[in-house]
């Protein structure tokens, strides 16, 4: 997995591991993950986010770091022929790339399965919050393999570097998971999509960029490009601490609930749906026939009289025959 732990093997001679003993190199380890995520969850001041799900999210988080090892492994096929077409150049781009969008890919995978359709997710921050967890478990999950094998300098070199810029990407996620909820909630499905998918590109790109800079350093033997490659890795490293620095706070100070659509039924219903079915449900409905019926005589009415029966006159008989 290519890391900006390469510039520490590059710039550091690292004591052993073992001159220290692996419980607290594993707590160093720890450490800048969870330092970071209490300064996120106290930047959360609205309705702030159960405990419960903000671990299970970085448990999550952490567990991601294997599923994104296996989708690099499978792109090292793809790497490899870059290597064969393009070069070392194009084989440093492309397995970057690769790295990038397999990492970031699953870290947003974790947030939209058991982040976005949680109750909890009701205010604006609160994307923010549940990215930065699962991107700090992630980062902490590489931490610890990384410090167990590169001792005390390591550690250091990764909580200045590594794991912020994990949370920097993790910040930048959640600010459009949150976009994505709103545009959700309101039925726009163009907006759901966009946010989603600047939720994906911005982070994976910013992560590549850092480790390509890193990579291309020894390439060309000439100090001055190292030299520049250096300068530009760093100004990139601190605009995305600033970057972060930025949307926490002033998503933090913007929080505000969530506005779903008047009727819970109708979102992520396409508008032209949405009126149709207004128009259906407002349409008049015809006025319905009301039989008449004769009212029953009353009992106090006279009623008609009726003619007397006609007697039918009798015809005497015959006079009986001599």
């Amino acid at each position: 997995m290519t890391t900006l732990n390469s510039l520490t093997a590059q710039a550091l001679t690292t004591t052993g591991a073992g001159e220290i003993p692996a419980p607290l190199l594993i707590i160093l380890a720890l450490l800048p993950a969870v330092t970071l995520g209490v300064v996120v969850y106290r930047h959360d001041r609205n309705e702030p986010e159960p405990i419960g799900l903000l671990l299970k999210l970085a448990g999550l988080g952490a567990l991601s770091g294997l599923a994104a090892v296996i989708i690099e492994l499978a792109g090292s096929v793809v790497s490899l022929l870059a290597s064969l077409l393009l070069g070392t150049i194009g084989y440093i781009v492309v397995d970057n790339l690769i790295v990038g969008l397999a990492e970031e890919g699953v870290k947003l995978a974790i947030v939209k399965r058991y982040g976005f359709n949680d109750s909890n997710f009701s205010h604006t921050f609160d994307g923010i919050v549940y990215a930065a967890c699962v991107t700090l478990g992630f980062a902490a999950f590489e931490n610890v393999f990384y410090v167990l094998d590169g001792g005390v300098e390591t550690a250091i070199t990764r909580a200045l570097v590594a794991v912020p810029g994990h949370l920097c990407y993790g910040i930048i996620m959640g600010m459009y998971v949150s976009r994505a909820k709103a545009a959700s909630a309101q039925g726009d499905h163009e907006g759901y999509k966009s946010a989603l998918k600047n939720a994906l590109l911005l982070p994976a790109l910013l992560h590549a960029a850092d480790d390509a800079l890193l990579d291309f350093v020894g390439i060309v033997d000439v100090d001055l490009i190292d030299f520049l490659l250096i300068m530009m890795w760093i100004c990139l490293v601190l605009a995305e601490y600033v970057l972060g620095f930025v949307i926490l706070r002033s998503e933090s100070k913007r929080d505000a609930p969530i506005v779903f659509a008047e009727t819970p039924s109708e979102q992520g219903v396409p508008q032209a749906q949405q009126t149709l079915s207004s128009a259906v449900e407002e349409r008049p409905t015809p006025p319905q026939t009301q039989q008449t019926q004769a009212p029953a005589p009353s009992a106090q009415e006279p009623q008609a009289q009726q003619a007397p029966p006609v007697q039918k006159q009798q015809t005497p008989p015959p006079p009986p025959m001599a």
